[in-house]
């Protein structure tokens, strides 16, 4: 992955909540490709020495929300992007979002 994700500990936002969010962001600003592969839950618990539960929670609230996809056998993907607004109204979308999430 050509994004790296970092967890600051001490932090009052929870460790599932800050993966999301920089997955989130990566995706968003193209930093991760549609056709490269995230780290497998083990691979990032285990980079992040953290319990793998939580990465597998963070990746599957990025499914549910449409992110991430999961291919079998080949892991987690940032989702096809559809275009169903205008570039503007998602880029507009997309910054109310993440002011939202940093409140």
């Amino acid at each position: 992955m050509s994004v790296e994700i970092s967890i600051l500990t001490g932090s009052n936002v929870s460790i599932y909540r800050q993966i999301i969010e920089q997955v989130c962001a990566a995706a968003f600003s193209g930093q991760i490709p549609e056709d490269e592969p995230l780290p497998s839950v083990r691979a990032l618990a285990e980079q992040l020495v953290i319990n793998p539960n939580t990465v597998a929670r963070a990746y599957g609230e990025l499914v549910r929300e449409g992110i991430l996809e999961s291919r079998p056998v080949r892991g987690m993907f940032i989702s096809k992007r559809r275009q169903i607004c205008s570039k503007s109204e998602r880029k507009r979308r997309i910054e109310q979002s993440v002011i939202s999430l940093d409140a």
